[in-house]
């Protein structure tokens, strides 16, 4: 079966355009003008671009589940990338006549037409699939019941005939399997491939391809505690991909173009905090005003950080020293609470996070993300364990877990570990931004500073 769900697409395509025309109608409410006939072109590359970010968000594959928060995420991440490509040919054109307006309307009416259809279609478009294949499941009764549970989250048409057993009496032979096919009249069969049982597939399956009945393999694959998985194909070779780090596309487009242009935003923003925070150390004590030091990026790549120095330049020179004094439980990181090489501009900027914000360039040029896990010193991963080195599977960001859940207060590395890990594991859109949030609202309660 195709996976491409083409009515899908169509059904998206006719909310677009009902949208469309909806839009015109209430733009000629407000302004008594009509505009149906000046802005086909709108229709025309809002659909091609929707359409394409929704294909590559897997939301026209039959095989994707119909989660809600999924159809409202990557419905409104489409309309947007769409909005905003449309909204940029505007202003490089300089379309001057061009109704604002009218393209609110149109894309937010748009998106809310797509949604209210994929969530009333996930609620109730199983009782409308139409004329689904008959099929037969063979394998253990608890895979049937998981695997099931599975397609009706999907698009996949599919009616379960019978489920049975590898050693079912009625179909232990082939001979048997080839009668029960005959009078069930099934379209399909679905094996669960297992490591565990001696079922001789191959003879199986090839009384499926003898009848022109299609098979579909079910891999009971290595269970792995963190990683995620999923099938593709590189040529004719099926591959299973595990990953436990983020892999969606999609996803980590909008996390780029959220990083660059919050970046960007945050620089302007802060730019005269910049200029006196650099005048300020400058004035104090001799020395740069940053503080460039290595550290470890994604998969052990080494770029130099960016901070606004907040200690005398010999600091250092005079960690060794002050390495009986580490509040960190472990010596993976080093914290000192009263740390006798802060300057006294350097306490202020440490209290309201204002060294971190020369990081933006860092995060400008992709070695850093606004959010993410703690950038760790090169000598600090050098002593890791192999289960540490997970942190480094992601770019570094300038807040995180750890920023927002108290860093002063921790003082076991592996609970810094653990913020960090679960951080990647339940990394979205949505995770950044609360992040983001609860950054603000530490940084304006001063907590957590150090």
């Amino acid at each position: 079966m195709a996976t491409f769900d083409f009515g899908r697409m169509m059904l998206d395509l006719l909310m677009i355009c009902a949208a469309y025309v909806l839009s015109g109608r209430f733009y000629y409410w407000f302004s008594q003008h009509i505009v149906y006939d000046d802005y086909y072109w709108v229709l025309l590359i809002f659909c091609v671009l929707f359409v394409l970010v929704m294909h590559f968000a897997r939301m026209y594959n039959v095989t994707t589940f119909k989660y809600i928060d999924r159809i409202i995420t990557r419905v409104v991440g489409a309309t947007m990338a769409a909005s905003l490509i449309i909204g940029a040919l505007v202003f490089m054109m300089q379309f001057k006549e061009t109704s604002r307006l009218f393209f609110l309307l149109f894309s937010g009416i748009s998106c809310g037409f797509v949604i209210l259809l994929r969530v009333l279609s996930a609620e109730w478009g199983g009782a409308v699939r139409g004329r689904a294949p008959a099929v037969l499941f063979v394998g253990e009764r608890a895979e049937f019941e998981q695997y099931r549970h599975f397609i009706n989250l999907s698009s996949m048409k599919c009616k379960f005939e019978e489920a049975v057993a590898f050693g079912d009496a009625r179909i232990d032979t082939l001979e048997k399997f080839e009668d029960f096919l005959v009078v069930r009249r099934l379209d399909e069969v679905v094996f669960v491939y297992s490591r565990k049982s001696e079922f001789q597939y191959e003879g199986y399956m090839a009384v499926c391809e003898d009848m022109g009945i299609t098979m579909r393999l079910v891999i009971d694959t290595v269970e792995m505690p963190v990683s995620k998985r999923f099938i593709q194909s590189v040529g004719t070779f099926p591959v299973i991909t595990f990953h436990s780090v983020p892999v969606d596309r999609v996803q980590l487009c909008l996390k780029t173009i959220f990083d660059v242009s919050g970046a960007l935003i945050g620089l302007v923003i802060a730019s005269p905090i910049l200029l006196i925070t650099a005048a300020a150390i400058k004035l104090e004590s001799p020395g740069p005003v940053f503080f460039r030091q290595p550290r470890v990026g994604v998969n052990g790549k080494v770029f130099n950080i960016l901070k606004f120095r907040s200690m005398y330049i010999d600091a250092e020179q005079r960690k060794a020293e002050l390495m009986p004094y580490n509040e960190m439980r472990d010596d993976f990181m080093f914290k000192m609470k009263h740390d006798p090489r802060v300057t006294r501009v350097g306490a202020v900027i440490r209290k309201y996070s204002i060294d971190e914000l020369p990081q933006l360039i860092n995060v400008i040029k992709r070695e850093m993300s606004l959010v993410g896990t703690r950038p760790p010193t090169v000598d600090e991963v050098a002593r890791y364990s192999r289960r540490h080195r997970r942190r480094i599977s992601i770019r570094p960001g300038i807040t995180g877990m750890w920023q927002v859940n108290g860093r002063s207060t921790i003082y076991d590395f592996e609970q810094v570990v653990a913020l960090d890990t679960l951080y990647i594991d339940q990394w979205t859109i949505g995770l950044d931004i609360k992040l983001i949030w609860k950054t603000v609202e530490v940084l304006l309660n001063h907590k957590g500073a150090c």
